[in-house]
């Protein structure tokens, strides 16, 4: 129920606003929070409802990298995205992850994700 900024600090309290702001940029949610009256300080209501489910899902991949681990775990990271944003996601993910030298791993059932990653395992039923 907390605003952007509360949610970093509950999560990432290591973060620095530069960090945060980087990490939303990534996360494609930089247009968004521009536009909330008080930017990453706006409450954004129960189960961040104030938020489309998109975008209560870029803000936890925003969370989610934000840290320094070696290994980021994505689950469906572009679920509920047009195609603009996805592609733009996953460019900005790939992107971070070779700057930083962190791996990611990403559990998708997009497909037209597949050739993106240097290895893939399918799981069949």
């Amino acid at each position: 129920a907390g605003s952007i900024r509360e949610n970093f600090a509950r999560y990432r309290p290591a973060c620095k606003e530069e960090d945060i702001l980087t990490a939303l940029r990534d996360a494609q949610l930089d247009e968004v929070v521009a536009a909330l009256p008080q930017g990453i300080d706006t409450p954004l209501g129960e189960d961040a409802c104030f938020l489309s489910g998109g975008q209560r899902g870029r803000l936890l991949t925003a969370i989610a990298i934000a840290g320094k681990e070696p290994v980021i775990l994505l689950d469906e990271p572009t679920c509920g995205l047009d195609q603009e944003t996805a592609a733009a996601l996953m460019a900005a993910l790939f992107t971070r992850v070779q700057e930083t030298g962190q791996t990611l791993l990403t559990i998708t059932h997009e497909r037209t994700l597949l050739h993106h990653f240097q290895q893939t395992i399918e799981l069949r039923k």
